[in-house]
């Protein structure tokens, strides 16, 4: 199977843009972290109102927030229809402090991945978004989110 260049050059300059931030500026922490949090739950509940979703904090600095939305049965192409939809939301959600910010939508298997990486000057906040082409229950032949 052909690597997609494109596809290729864009994770490169995502990861990138990702550790020279981590190199240069400190993770969001205490009540600012909280905030962004909250963001990040109410960007996640305003894309999808309806589906399950998961949150955690793994508390990574590459990835701050996660979440998981269980889409079970969807096309890849709806899949990409749905992290575009992120990028506009997310972009319409960043407000004056956000200086910079990146995203990333890559395949997992069946499913897809949207990241984040946003400047706020002098400090970072990061996060995922991981469309689950599965369903969470297990019942009805699905994997939990967030395997270990």
């Amino acid at each position: 199977m052909a690597i997609d260049s494109r596809k290729s050059r864009e994770a490169e300059r995502f990861d990138a843009y990702r550790v020279n931030l981590m190199r240069t500026s400190v993770p969001v922490s205490k009540e600012v972290r909280k905030a962004w949090f909250e963001r990040f739950q109410k960007l996640v509940e305003v894309a999808f109102p309806e589906p399950k979703k998961m949150f955690m904090k793994p508390g990574l600095v590459t990835r701050m927030f996660a979440s998981e939305i269980e889409v079970p049965h969807s096309h890849p192409r709806d899949l990409e229809a749905m992290a575009q939809h992120l990028d506009i939301l997310w972009e319409a959600s960043t407000g004056d402090e956000v200086k910079e910010f990146i995203t990333l939508t890559t395949p997992d298997r069946r499913d897809l991945v949207w990241e984040f990486a946003a400047d706020l000057g002098g400090s970072y906040v990061t996060g995922s978004v991981k469309l689950r082409n599965y369903s969470f229950d297990r019942e009805s032949g699905g994997r939990p989110p967030f395997r270990r």
